[in-house]
């Protein structure tokens, strides 16, 4: 009853003739409705209750942050069971009916839950683990989407773009909201918010689901143990995961960028603020620039040359002397990170095993999200130790260990120019 209800209020709205371009729309209508739920407009309001109501510091507002990360670093579990189970014959999409309402619940308990610090983790650890459970879901549809319709390029840098855009929008009315309408205010507005994630279950345009013989309805009835022993089996996903935990590893962004800007260079806050906006400005452009470089360029060349890029760019730091040179070389290691970003969502996509879409992509994204959390902490341990120039070699290295990754890769994955649709499973093509 259920799926025949969803059918038939979506069928209508899938009457467009060109296939690519449905699908494209689609995951980009998916993409911005999950980040809207994924973001919402909480993090800024929780930071200042932490740090100026609560009274934190810095180091324990960033143990906050790990730990409220923890589920996103085990992202593969919620992977796992997405692929394996698809309630209702309704797959991705009844995972987007189960969960925009529970995590519009969330950020209403976070809304209304006691100033404390057990009472916040707990609400904020619980949306992470809502992310997590909605990012199965939309990660294992577009790596799907991406590979039936050769575009792996096009929608890696899709997710790298919508995030992007939506981050800076719930920075900036996060803040605002909270300053003007208190503290429950931009937690209800992030509830309602939620409510795209629900809607797009209802859509279901054949360009999408039909031409994968109804991939969302499948489920996989292999014993547990036999399935993990498959994944696990798949060589191929385990170099993007590196690559993108190299990539997050960064302890020369996040606090020791804070320091060098403030302490080192006596910036004011509003400057560092400032810069880090054009920093995501940036990568949104270079991350839209991606989407049209992917269809003219091999994209091992791409990697390679947006990953040496990526070094650069955030070596520019060191050269910043006052708020000018701060945005001026702010917006370039913006403009540096957008292309090894789309290139290394384009290698999980294009390495993602058929029926394991969920557990590979959210692999991938755990090993960003650990990565993350471990090196702003590192970072802030080597400023302490050796200054900014100490966080700015070693995120140097690990940034450049990402070459090596990269020489890995099989030239089978690679060698696919945007616009081939990958219909093999790659863990036979590559023989692994």
């Amino acid at each position: 009853m259920l799926q025949a209800g969803l059918v038939r209020y979506a069928r209508p709205m899938s009457k467009i003739r060109n296939p690519d371009a449905v699908a494209y729309l689609y995951c980009l209508v998916v993409l911005i409705a999950f980040n809207l739920a994924y973001h919402g407009f909480y993090w800024v309001p929780l930071q200042w209750k932490l740090s100026k109501q609560m009274g934190l510091k810095a180091g324990e507002v960033s143990w906050f942050s790990l730990l409220e990360d923890i589920p996103a670093w085990v992202g593969f579990v919620f992977g796992f069971v997405r692929d394996r189970w698809r309630p209702w014959q309704l797959g991705d999409r009844a995972y987007f009916l189960i969960g925009a309402p529970l995590m519009a619940l969330v950020y209403i308990g976070l809304a209304f839950c006691p100033p404390s610090y057990g009472s916040l983790l707990f609400w904020a650890a619980a949306q992470t683990f809502m992310q997590a459970f909605l990012g199965a879901a939309t990660g294992g549809l577009m790596a799907s989407v991406a590979q039936w319709h050769g575009m792996t390029g096009r929608i890696g840098a899709l997710t790298v773009v919508t995030a992007s855009l939506v981050n800076m929008l719930a920075s900036s009315l996060g803040g605002m909201l909270d300053e003007n309408f208190g503290h429950a205010a931009p937690n209800m507005i992030s509830a309602l918010v939620c409510l795209p994630m629900l809607l797009v279950a209802f859509w279901r345009p054949p360009a999408v689901f039909d031409i994968e013989h109804d991939l969302e309805a499948k489920a996989i009835h292999d014993h547990i143990g036999a399935s993990l022993l498959r994944l696990a089996r798949h060589k191929a996903i385990y170099l993007p995961a590196a690559a993108n935990f190299l990539w997050m590893f960064s302890p020369g962004w996040g606090t020791s960028l804070l320091f060098f800007f403030t302490d080192d260079r006596h910036l004011s806050e509003a400057t560092y603020g400032n810069a880090s906006g054009l920093i995501k400005l940036g990568t949104l452009a270079s991350s839209l620039s991606y989407t049209w470089l992917c269809l003219r360029f091999p994209f091992r060349k791409l990697a390679y040359v947006g990953t040496v890029g990526g070094i650069v760019g955030a070596a520019l730091f060191w050269f910043t002397t006052d708020a000018p040179t701060a945005y001026v070389f702010s917006l370039l290691a913006g403009l540096s990170c957008g292309i090894p970003v789309g290139a290394y969502n384009d290698l999980i996509i294009r390495s993602c095993p058929k029926e394991y879409e969920g557990a590979a992509f959210m692999l991938f994204a755990s090993a960003g999200f650990l990565a993350s959390d471990v090196s702003d902490l590192f970072g802030a341990w080597l400023y302490d130790k050796g200054g900014f120039g100490l966080a700015l070699l070693v995120t140097a290295i690990t940034t450049g260990l990402i070459l090596v990754v990269l020489a890995l890769v099989s030239r089978k994955i690679t060698d696919p120019v945007e616009g081939t649709p990958i219909l093999e499973d790659l863990e036979l093509v590559v023989g692994v």
